[in-house]
């Protein structure tokens, strides 16, 4: 995708996250917001990274190609440009170039049949998965997923932590906070067995001490080895068998 002008004027009209889906069905995707002004069609892409100009990520870019082509599924109509838009304002103009966007969804389509067929033979889901810090930033699921646990760095957390770990303790303090304590050993957090305090656990039945759980989505405190869940975060455990499951 090649760099381009930035669109001058105020939206006419404006699209908020509307699902667009392929024809086949097989892709749907949902921008953040897709501008009409003065005729001209841009899709808009939000993000809260910093990202220098002339340094745009490639899976940002793929991002918005994809959109394009569903855009044009959708429509019968190209979008005349996209742009990134970070927090401040600013704004990363992108080209749409059909043709590059209808190779990137071909090979989209062609990787997705791949993984299905692969699926349906009964291939084991563990050696599919391929997880990376982008991938899997906002799966609600890698809590439960061995690959992500196996791979997972501190680099990968750095504002919502994902820790797995053996349970040494489900406790309230006088207060009434619950706090899990957890021999960290997978996910974003140290990976050495040190001891972290997971507070702000919702009530519930307490879990058995020495049974692996996975903390997903708490976020870090200020004192080392200290983090807080929110209703945003997940609590997993897994069974002997190796099968997770939300508590």
């Amino acid at each position: 995708m090649q760099k381009g002008l930035p669109t001058d004027g105020k939206a006419t009209s404006a699209r908020i996250e509307a699902w667009l889906k392929s024809a086949d069905g097989k892709v749907v995707g949902r921008p953040d917001r897709v501008e009409t002004t003065e005729g001209r069609t841009t899709v808009v892409d939000l993000k809260t990274s910093s990202i220098e100009p002339d340094d745009v990520p490639a899976a940002y870019q793929q991002q918005l190609q994809l959109y394009s082509w569903l855009w044009h599924e959708v429509w019968g109509e190209w979008p005349h440009g996209a742009v990134i838009e970070l927090l401040d304002g600013t704004r990363l103009p992108l080209t749409v170039i059909p043709a590059e966007c209808e190779t990137l969804a071909g090979e989209a389509l062609v990787a997705l049949d791949s993984f299905n067929e692969l699926a349906e033979s009964g291939a084991d889901f563990t050696t599919l998965a391929t997880p990376g810090i982008e991938q899997c930033r906002y799966c609600l699921f890698k809590g439960s997923c061995p690959a992500f646990l196996s791979a997972a760095e501190p680099e990968w957390g750095p504002y919502r932590s994902t820790i797995g770990g053996r349970l040494l303790e489900d406790s309230s303090n006088d207060d009434g906070d619950r706090c899990l304590t957890i021999a960290a050993e997978r996910g974003t957090a140290s990976n050495d067995g040190g001891v972290v305090r997971v507070r702000g656990i919702l009530d519930g039945p307490l879990l058995p001490s020495d049974s692996f759980v996975v903390a997903d989505r708490v976020i870090p405190e200020v004192a080392l080895h200290d983090y807080r869940a929110d209703p945003d975060s997940l609590i997993w455990i897994w069974d002997k068998g190796m099968e997770a499951r939300l508590v």
